[in-house]
């Protein structure tokens, strides 16, 4: 993923800045951490195998799985890797090429500004959401928010394997997380890109998810 030119060929002058909430604005990215609260939990960790496609299909566009990864890089001592992105998320972030890659795999730009966010994931072991612009990928007209949950591994409604030595509370080893994507309407300049999204079939942040 890389910076895309402007019209001067220089690079977007765009802001990586995240905001951190505790809770989604978002309907349907309420309803997502809705049946993250409703599923069974082991030291406050709902597990991988609660996890079930087929009960949110409508939502699954939206949607993305990481699992947190032993693969060396020059940012973490873990890495995240993309298990699974759904199509809407792949096309708005310019990552529909991604197949099981590495944060890593995007650079120095992209990794400073998400590895935070993986990290409050593990770190709070909690849900949050994170509201942003997409940075050097040319579609200043969007925004979007996210919502992250973490899960451990497994299913929590079993006894947990600690015969590897992995004693304590259980460690957060995947997070899902969905994400909407709407008009900017601070930029006034997209007024083209906008319609055009639009035209696609977008959905406007505060309007019906699965459109």
């Amino acid at each position: 993923m890389s910076a895309m030119p402007s019209a001067a060929g220089s690079p977007l002058l765009e802001s990586p800045s995240l905001t951190i909430s505790p809770t989604p604005t978002e309907a349907k990215l309420r309803e997502l951490l809705g049946h993250w609260q409703a599923w069974p939990k082991q030291d406050g960790l709902p597990g991988r195998d609660q996890f079930e496609p087929a009960d949110v299909p409508h939502l699954l566009p939206h949607l993305c799985l990481i699992e947190y990864d032993r693969h060396d890089n020059p940012y973490r001592p873990y890495d995240v890797l993309f298990r699974y992105i759904g199509t809407r998320i792949g096309e708005d972030f310019s990552m529909s090429h991604v197949t099981r890659g590495h944060m890593s795999d995007f650079g120095a730009v992209f990794a400073h500004r998400w590895y935070p966010v993986f990290d409050r994931v593990v770190e709070t072991r909690q849900p949050f959401a994170v509201q942003g612009v997409p940075y050097l990928i040319d579609k200043t007209y969007l925004r979007f928010e996210l919502v992250f949950l973490p899960l451990m591994r497994g299913d929590a409604t079993a006894p947990r394997d600690t015969t590897d030595g992995s004693a304590g509370p259980a460690k957060v080893a995947f997070a899902l997380f969905g994400g909407i994507f709407g008009p900017n309407l601070a930029d006034p300049q997209s007024d083209d890109d906008l319609a055009a999204h639009m035209m696609a079939g977008t959905t406007p942040i505060g309007g019906d998810f699965g459109r």
